[in-house]
Formats: structure tokens, C-alpha cells, sequence
């Protein structure tokens, strides 16, 4: 093209925009175009600006005198924002009967008002996963399930999914909880298993669980091995005759046993889908609850003869 046919080109493209009216650029203002906008910035930007106290969305809205305002954003482990995230803050002694609930925006950030006082907060993801549809815990990434807002204060709480780890205790002498789930090992009736107490309290039993695909968070999960003695198995109260904390997925599960002398043999273990283990909802969760929205799977296994 010619230098006189780009001109004329450019001419006409100049010639299609609408005028701007009583615009100034002083300022570093920036004149507004119709039917042209701005891109919103990068997700990595925003949590960046968001760990480091500022609030692009919300640092500007005024907060009526005795508020305070609760703010923070959720990722997963690979620090990808979650939208949609439930967050839900209620008050610690219940004088007030203040429960807040609200949900992360597209960029995984959250950001309520609340009136002054002492409050627990949690923040729940939602999927859909082995055909059934799941509300999971985040972890508070301080730790701390509690928090305390001061009128005009702003506090940051940031969340993030984790497959497994402890559960903040939101209350004084809690049972401990994990993300991840529970398999507990139990026997038939009228099976042979109660004839392991003959053994020596050295026998180790070893579970393996191998990943049947990808976990619920879509990432690919490992081999987990679990050891318990025949001591720790023999109550089924025993905290440790069960296989705790394990990332949410489907497993295929093995059982071997190895006796003092370095003899060991194969153990047939058992689920409703055979040697699969897949988990599902806790059918007593409610929102009420604080904890892993996972139901205990049972596996069924027999110890006697081989």
C-alpha cells in the first residue's frame, strides 16, 4: 500500500470512532470510548494486590461506623483462583445469632461487612464428582478458623482447598478432623479375623490404595501405604484401625500381613464395589458442621488361614 492510500485508510478508521466529548487526558485520565473496554486485569494480579492489602474491588465502598469489613480470596494448591466459593461467618458466642454467608467472584475474591465482635469463618467449594455432588472444606491459610473485627477494620482471611492435613478446631477440647477421608477396617460376622490375637503384637498389617484416575480436585493422585499392627487393629473403637486423611478419589485397595519371622501372604479385603474403595457424602453433614463432608468407607477383611 501506498503512503497516500495509508493515510486515506487511516483517516477513515479515525473517522468511525465517536467524538469524545469534554474529555481531558490530564491526570493520567484515560477518555472513555463506546463499544470499546477495558480488559480486566490478570487473575495472578489480583491475588497478588490481594495478599498484599489491597482490595481493587471493594477498598473504596464506605463501611458505616461500628462495621468492620472481612475480605480474602480462594485458591488451590497451584494458587489458581476459586469462583463460586461459599464463605460463611457466624458469631462465636451466638449472642447475636449473626450468620453471613456470601460467595467468591470469578477471580476467587470475597468481601462482606460484618459488625464488630468475635466470629468463626469457613468457606466451603462445590463439586461434582463419582456421581455425587460435594461441599468441601477450605483451610484457612493462617491456620485459624477464628477471627476478631474491630469496628472500621478490615480483616484479610484467604482460603485454600487442600486434600488432605488437619482441620482447624473451631472450639476448645474438638475432635480432630482431617480434608481427606476415612477408611475403617472392619470384619464379616462369623468370620475367622478375631483369630490374629494369637499372633505376636509385631505382625504388621500393610494397606495399599492405588488411584483409580483423577482425584476431585482433577489433579493425579499417588500410591498410599498404610501399616497397622495387629494390636492397632484389634478394637474397632482404636483410632488407629482406621486409614485416615486419605485424598478424596476412587482406590483400589490391597491388604497384605507380615509376620515376625518374614513369612507374609495376601489378605482378601472386600467393599460393596469388591476392591474398589469410592467414597461419598457424609448423609449427616449440613452446613452446621465444620468438617470434611466425607462419609467413613468400610472395608471388610479376614485374617485367619491364607
Amino acid at each position: 500500500m501506498s503512503r497516500s492510500g495509508m493515510s486515506t485508510a487511516v483517516a477513515v478508521l479515525i473517522g468511525l470512532l465517536p467524538p469524545i466529548v469534554n474529555s481531558t487526558l490530564e491526570g493520567g485520565d484515560v477518555p472513555a470510548i463506546p463499544g470499546l473496554a477495558l480488559r480486566p486485569p490478570p487473575a495472578r494480579d489480583l491475588i497478588q494486590s490481594y495478599r498484599a492489602g489491597a482490595d481493587p474491588a471493594t477498598e473504596h465502598e464506605a463501611v458505616p461506623s461500628g462495621v468492620g469489613r472481612i475480605r480474602g480470596i480462594a485458591t488451590d494448591q497451584s494458587g489458581q483462583p476459586l469462583a463460586n466459593v461459599l464463605v460463611i461467618v457466624r458469631d462465636v458466642y451466638g449472642y447475636t445469632a449473626v450468620t453471613v454467608r456470601h460467595r467468591t467472584d470469578q477471580y476467587g475474591r470475597y468481601s462482606m461487612p460484618v459488625r464488630e465482635g468475635s466470629y468463626q469463618i469457613a468457606a466451603f467449594v462445590n463439586r461434582s464428582y463419582l456421581g455425587q455432588t460435594w461441599w468441601l472444606l477450605l483451610h484457612p491459610t493462617d491456620d485459624d478458623a477464628n477471627l476478631q473485627v474491630d469496628a472500621s477494620s478490615t480483616v484479610t482471611k484467604n482460603f485454600e482447598w487442600l486434600l488432605q492435613g488437619t482441620v482447624p478446631l473451631v472450639g476448645e477440647n474438638a475432635t480432630p478432623f482431617y480434608y481427606g477421608a476415612t477408611i475403617q477396617i472392619v470384619a464379616p460376622q462369623g468370620s475367622d479375623m478375631w483369630t490374629y490375637v494369637q499372633q505376636p503384637d509385631q505382625t504388621v498389617v500393610r494397606f495399599i490404595l492405588n488411584p483409580r484416575g483423577p482425584l476431585v480436585d482433577g489433579s493425579y493422585g499417588k500410591r498410599l501405604k498404610f501399616e497397622r499392627t495387629v494390636a492397632d487393629l484389634s478394637v474397632r473403637a482404636n483410632d488407629n484401625s482406621s486409614l485416615k486423611d486419605i485424598p478424596l478419589g476412587s482406590y483400589q485397595i490391597a491388604a497384605f500381613i507380615f509376620f515376625p519371622n518374614g513369612t507374609w501372604y495376601r489378605l482378601p479385603v472386600g467393599t460393596a464395589q469388591g476392591t474398589t474403595v469410592q467414597f461419598a457424602p457424609d448423609r449427616q453433614w449440613s452446613f452446621h458442621y465444620w468438617v470434611s463432608n466425607i462419609e467413613t468407607a468400610e472395608v471388610y477383611i479376614r485374617y485367619g488361614g491364607q
